[in-house]
């Protein structure tokens, strides 16, 4: 939802508003909480499996792994919101200017 609010004020013709720099710090946070949420989801599976079932010549294991793609995409984002709200000042210092 918040990337679609993002690419209707591009489609305006109007991609430097506030809301913008902010949204795109929630898609950020939604893309870092979200692969932390499904890296706990995954080891608690892998440990629930190691603890309860047993099957001959299978070794369940459990591991911690956080996604690389996601640790990076994360700053790359944080930094496009930035570049938004760089941006909506340099937009609102021009509209004051004559």
């Amino acid at each position: 939802e918040q990337l679609h609010r993002v690419f209707g004020t591009l489609r305006k013709g109007q991609p430097f508003v506030h809301a913008n720099a902010r949204r795109l710090r929630r898609v950020a946070a939604a893309v870092f909480a979200g692969e932390l949420l499904v890296a706990s989801m995954v080891a608690f599976n892998q440990f629930y499996a190691k603890a309860h079932f047993t099957a001959t010549g299978l070794l369940f294991d459990w591991s911690f792994n956080i996604d690389f793609f996601a640790v990076v995409l994360g700053p790359i984002i944080l930094a496009i919101a930035e570049v938004f709200a760089a941006g909506t000042r340099l937009d609102e210092d021009r509209a004051l200017t004559i």
